[in-house]
């Protein structure tokens, strides 16, 4: 259903109300390598602030020819067709800004101003060269939210980080997976390396989804992922962060006239923290360690070499958020949430606000549903301009059964993220619950314009379709759904109900049958195909479900009751009379088993049991209007003529109330046939 990861439009800034403060851990401590400040000194000359009236990003000088200097950045940053400006180091914004080419294989754009200053371009690297362990170091202009003026404003921003990853096959050029710290405004800014190169072009981050299995029930006749037993998805900041190799923009500069010749670059390799990494000697080595394992799988060597970090460094913020991670990836959500504490109760930037998120999905894992809101309203007082925080709330939300909190929460999600389809698809599932069923269809349709091979969205719809009384449309998504995932068996099963509502009883019989033969175990299924041979006249086979029903469910008091109707019809009243006997065990203050009960009765003259039961059933629902006409005509065989008339009187009042003319003659002519004796 989702995307696992989302641009760096929908992360949030710098801590409100604190300096922006470099994150520096520690990485980097070989020969040939600069210090952070030495490639600070570097970086911050060239990487330069891209903005229009709607949106942040950065950028970083590449070339110079005369008075033009030519900017590379992302493609989303200048996606607009508007006006830009580039806010250079020394705080000069430069108007004239042409956006010259924008990529569309990959996330990058390429864009010049005009300026008579002297400014400095970056040197090139050769990315090629790169590899898993490398220092790194972010830069650029991150939108902090200072919640003293409730603005959101740029402001410079570096970190230092590693390289965790190296996939080629990531699709919009984001081959580079990496940890230093990118928020939300810093998408086009500068990469550089060790030894103060450009390397690569920032973009993506890495706000992954975590699954859960168990969400509310809705109806126990209908299955939907998300409605009945699915996944729920919560969005968990994980510090990683994608970028664009520089050697693939520089493949691309040739078609903008911007030359090799025209570019600083250093070929020479990046020095190497290989040594660091096979023998670590202080916490910045641990860390570095225990995030290589990590991004490898090792969890639990990952957490070793974190705690290995807090032991030599208490003050290393980093190390705690990250075991936290891990721990939750271990389903050990107490420590994890010891881990997060220790973060937020700490000046800690911009991971407070990261952390109150992940330890609201702590919390959810042991489902304090309560305390993760909480946490959810302090990530949000933070920062209310990052769509992940409203959309784990609304979840949070949901569960604690605040479906109109959840909607509200869902609908700004969608409204600071308009392309977050699981949000559409959450908010379909809460509207379609609370009966709002058109709103529904609306939100999984734009859940399936986002993503249309999600096959939870048309399953859903097909709910919300059935639900409206739209059943042909509702049969159309379930045919969807099974064409994305032909063995769930759960999708042949509702399109069967469909069938069913349509009184396409024979197609009805062939989708329980398929749901059967995936899960041989299916109760419902089985009862449902039950129903459906009983009202194709099958009453033998129907029986035969019936009986499968009751041997892998013997409680199953709608199985008893509907093989009594069966078998009533078969004229085996005795079998009909113990199975609604049955059923009555199970349930007693269900009406209709009296009722049923009653009829068998009546058809083996059994008057006063029969009276018995249509008594029972009244009482049990005094708006029976069905069971009042029956008792009435008993009343009249047994000689209790004035009983007969008050039931016949009451049955059709009810019959009128309920707008049944039918009802209200057969009432009416019963009555005139006794009163004429």
């Amino acid at each position: 259903m989702n995307q696992p990861w989302h641009a760096l439009g929908g992360m949030p800034g710098v801590l409100a109300g604190t300096a922006i403060v470099a994150i520096a851990v520690g990485y980097q401590d070989v020969a040939q390598a600069l210090t952070f400040n030495e490639v600070r000194q570097i970086a911050r000359p060239v990487t330069v602030l891209v903005r229009s009236k709607d949106s942040i990003g950065s950028g970083v000088i590449i070339a110079k020819q005369g008075n033009i200097y030519t900017v590379l950045t992302n493609r989303h940053v200048v996606e607009e067709s508007t006006a830009y400006q580039i806010q250079t180091s020394d705080t000069t914004i430069h108007s004239t800004v042409k956006v010259v080419r924008r990529f569309p294989e990959v996330d990058l754009a390429v864009v010049q101003f005009d300026s008579s200053k002297i400014y400095p371009v970056a040197t090139l690297g050769n990315s090629d060269q790169i590899k898993q362990g490398d220092t790194i170091f972010s830069f650029g202009y991150p939108a902090a939210y200072d919640t003293t003026t409730r603005r959101v404003d740029p402001k410079y921003y570096e970190a230092e980080g590693i390289i965790l990853a190296i996939d080629p096959t990531q699709a919009q050029g984001y081959v580079i997976k990496h940890r230093a710290d990118t928020p939300r405004g810093m998408s086009g800014g500068p990469l550089f390396d060790a030894k103060g190169r450009l390397i690569a072009i920032n973009g993506k981050h890495g706000s992954a989804w975590e699954l859960r299995e168990g969400v509310p029930t809705a109806d126990s006749s209908e299955r939907g992922e998300n409605l009945t037993t699915g996944r729920t998805l919560v969005q968990v900041y994980n510090g990683e962060w994608f970028s664009i190799p520089i050697n693939i923009a520089v493949k691309r500069l040739a078609s903008v006239n911007v030359t090799s010749a025209s570019l600083k670059i250093d070929n020479t390799p990046p020095p190497n923290n290989q040594e660091r990494i096979a023998k670590p000697k202080n916490a910045g080595d641990f860390y570095l360690r225990a995030s290589l394992a990590a991004q490898a799988g090792k969890t639990e060597a990952a957490i070793r070499d974190y705690s290995q970090t807090i032991q030599l460094n208490s003050d290393f913020l980093d190390a705690y958020f990250q075991r936290g991670l891990a721990y939750l990836k271990l389903n050990q959500p107490q420590r994890a949430i010891a881990d997060f504490t220790e973060v937020i109760n700490r000046p800690s930037g911009n991971l407070k606000i990261y952390a109150y998120n992940n330890r609201g999905n702590a919390y959810s894992r042991l489902d304090n549903w309560k305390a993760a809101v909480d946490d959810y309203n302090q990530a949000i007082r933070l920062n209310p301009d990052v769509a992940n925080f409203y959309y784990n709330r609304g979840n949070a939300k949901d569960r604690l059964g605040d479906s109109d909190g959840a909607i509200t929460d869902y609908t700004q999600t969608v409204r600071l993220n308009p392309k977050d389809a699981e949000a559409y698809f959450r908010r379909g599932n809460v509207l379609s619950r609370t009966r709002q069923y058109q709103s529904a269809i609306k939100d999984f349709t734009t859940a399936l314009r986002l993503n249309p091979k999600d096959k939870s969205a048309f399953n859903n719809r097909g709910l919300a379709y059935m639900r409206a009384g739209n059943w042909q449309a509702a049969i159309a998504d379930y045919s969807q759904a099974i064409r994305l995932d032909p063995k769930a068996g759960d999708f042949y099963y509702n399109r069967g109900l469909a069938h069913g509502l349509a009184s396409n009883f024979k197609s009805a019989v062939a989708d329980y049958t398929e749901a059967i033969r995936l899960n041989p175990k299916d109760a419902e299924a089985y009862f449902r195909r039950g129903s459906a041979y009983t009202r194709l006249g099958d009453l033998q086979a129907a029986i035969k479900d019936f009986n499968q029903v009751i041997q892998l469910n013997p409680d199953a008091k709608f199985a008893y009751n509907n093989r009594g109707l069966a078998f009533a019809r078969m004229g085996q009243l005795q079998t009909a009379i113990a199975d609604y006997t049955k059923a009555i065990q199970l349930d007693p203050k269900a009406a209709d088993f009296y009722y049923n009960r009653g009829l068998a009765r009546t058809s083996t003259n059994d008057e006063p049991g029969a009276i018995a039961d249509f008594t029972e059933a009244v009482r049990l629902n005094p708006k029976d209007a069905e069971a009042y006409l029956r008792r009435g005509n008993l009343y009249v065989r047994t000689g209790k003529q004035d009983n007969a008339i008050a039931d016949y009187q009451t049955a059709k009042q009810l019959f009128q109330q309920q707008n049944r003319p039918e009802g209200v003659k057969q009432a009416q002519e019963a009555m005139q046939k006794l009163q004429a004796k």
